[in-house]
């Protein structure tokens, strides 16, 4: 069953439009200006320092979720066709020129406008899917598709990303990308029709300064976060001006929302339970989503590329698939969300494990395969059970204004915040692993001498102590999700109600419960598909 307001004419087949959505939802969903999967080549090839990379990066998902403001006042005034055309055609642009420049700064630029226009035309595409995969709307068996085909998407284009970029360079990558967007756009201005979903109405009631304020505030964010041990934490003065910044811009933001009769950002949604426990545990989530640099860190020691690099973080796929099954499983058998907290964060912990005993000189890339695996299924279940919480009696209004700071928070805040926390770790539980191997080396090791002296077995020593740090690092991660996983079992999901009463009544009298659910399943429309719009 398509979608009633279709996008497409009317002569265009029932089968080809679906498959027509499927080309145009992909490439949306792993678009960019700059390619993460290639930031190690970009800025190895122009010189430059990885932090401007790490920031540019970063600026794609703070575009999203500003754009989340404009979005249905730009539906409201424009057509469908008109978005997603405007979109591909300014992707392929961004693309194109981020392989043609070469100052950092300007490839953030140009991420930022991806990020902005890309959740605008991803709106249009992912509204006709939602119906088609749940048309009952039920919110759970929609995140429990979408979702793993949303990550799933981003893992495949990174391996295939990196394989280019191994075997020719970082820039074809983008002109592929290129081409892609622009055959998108064609296949839009043929396909897709030039009505209105209905009357034409001026571009109103958007508040421009919150909007400004927001983007600063999560610019200066970006800048504390990735350039922290470049600039030497807080003895940089830059750091400083910024870390002040940000907390006036923090304070005036408040205090704007506080006063206005319809905020930007309604705070009291924050006084919910299920708000601020959907945040908690996505921004956990981040704690291990930022492992990449530590397990980058560690195949850079096994001498590994960058396919194989991809391909590790491509065997998460599986995990990410199992995840969304066993999430469909879990919402037909009306399971409390507990249980999806308490195994995805299970899957992220025992992954923290076997990486701790998995950090040696020498392993065979297969042992690294499950623990991947792990990893994408504590994704996938707590993309989807965290998404699904938070938006449990929130209204649509309330939905749509509090969606952008979870988006921020799940794919941009948690995620730098902690590889800036782990980066700290790792430098100096380096420098104190070093001392600690130096201190037992003696000048009378004839051995050492023989190779070159004491300054030939640096490199040695520097591996060992990376080895060490990056070990000691996965111990306390293992020990933060046990603490974790003891909060996701005993947290009060919501307050008991006379419907959890007389289900458990019936349960334990072996009576039928159909018709009873505890969780509201029915989906919120337009603020459903932005969510899962934004998973890419």
């Amino acid at each position: 069953m398509l979608y009633d307001k279709g996008k497409f004419y009317a002569w265009v087949p029932e089968k080809l439009r679906v498959v027509l959505l499927w080309v145009m939802i992909l490439p949306l969903l792993v678009a960019g200006g700059m390619f993460a999967a290639n930031a190690t080549d970009m800025y190895s090839g122009l010189g430059r320092y990885a932090e401007d990379f790490a920031f540019a990066n970063y600026c794609a998902t703070i575009g999203m979720v500003v754009a989340f403001s404009v979005i249905f006042p730009i539906k409201a005034r424009f057509r469908s066709k008109e978005i997603v055309v405007f979109t591909f055609l300014t992707i392929a642009l961004m693309s194109y020129l981020t392989a043609q420049v070469e100052d950092p700064y300007l490839i953030a630029l140009f991420n930022f406008v991806v990020g902005f226009v890309k959740i605008m035309g991803m709106i249009e595409v992912v509204l006709p899917v939602m119906v088609m995969i749940s048309p009952t709307g039920d919110r759970g068996k929609f995140y429990a598709y979408f979702y793993p085909i949303s990550i799933g998407s981003g893992q495949v284009s990174a391996f295939l990303m990196a394989f280019m970029n191994y075997h020719i360079n970082w820039q074809y990558v983008n002109y592929v990308a290129t081409c892609v967007m622009l055959a998108c756009a064609l296949l839009a201005v043929v396909f897709m029709h030039n009505k209105r979903p209905g009357k034409l109405t001026p571009l109103q009631g958007i508040d421009w300064i919150s909007m400004v304020m927001l983007t600063v505030w999560m610019l200066l964010i970006n800048y504390l976060v990735v350039n922290a041990k470049f600039e030497g934490w807080g003895i940089s003065t830059s750091l400083k001006i910024a870390f002040g910044c940000w907390i006036i811009t923090t304070a005036l933001f408040i205090y704007r929302q506080l006063h206005m009769k319809n905020p930007f950002l309604p705070l009291a949604v924050f006084k919910k339970r299920n708000v601020l426990t959907a945040f908690l545990l996505i921004g956990c989530m981040g704690m291990f989503s930022a492992t990449s640099t530590l397990q980058t860190g560690f195949s850079n020691l096994l001498k590994y590329d960058s396919p194989t690099n991809a391909s590790l973080n491509a065997a998460m796929l599986p995990g990410v698939v199992t995840g969304g099954f066993l999430a469909l499983f879990l919402f037909k058998q009306n399971a409390s969300i507990r249980w999806m907290f308490a195994i995805s964060f299970s899957a992220f912990t025992s992954y923290a494990i076997m990486m701790y005993f998995n950090v040696a000189p020498v392993i065979q890339y297969e042992y690294l395969l499950f623990p991947a695996f792990l990893k994408g299924l504590g994704m996938a279940l707590t993309y989807i059970g965290g998404g699904f919480y938070f938006a449990n009696k929130l209204n649509p209004s309330e939905l749509m204004k509090t969606i952008p700071l979870l988006i921020g928070v799940r794919s941009f805040i948690s995620t730098a915040f902690f590889t800036a926390v782990f980066q700290y770790g790792l430098f100096e539980s380096q420098w104190d692993s070093i001392y600690s191997l130096v201190g037992r080396m003696d000048a009378s090791d004839y051995a050492g001498i023989d190779r070159g002296g004491g300054l030939s077995l640096y490199a040695s020593v520097q591996t060992q102590a990376t080895l060490m740090a990056i070990k000691k690092v996965f111990g306390y991660l293992s020990l933060a999700g046990l603490l974790i996983i003891v909060y996701t079992l005993l947290h009060p999901y919501q307050r008991m109600h006379h419907r959890n009463v007389i289900l458990w009544r019936k349960r334990f009298r072996r009576q039928p419960v159909d018709g009873y659910r505890k969780y509201g399943h029915s989906s919120n429309g337009n603020a459903e598909a932005a969510s899962a719009a934004a998973a890419g």
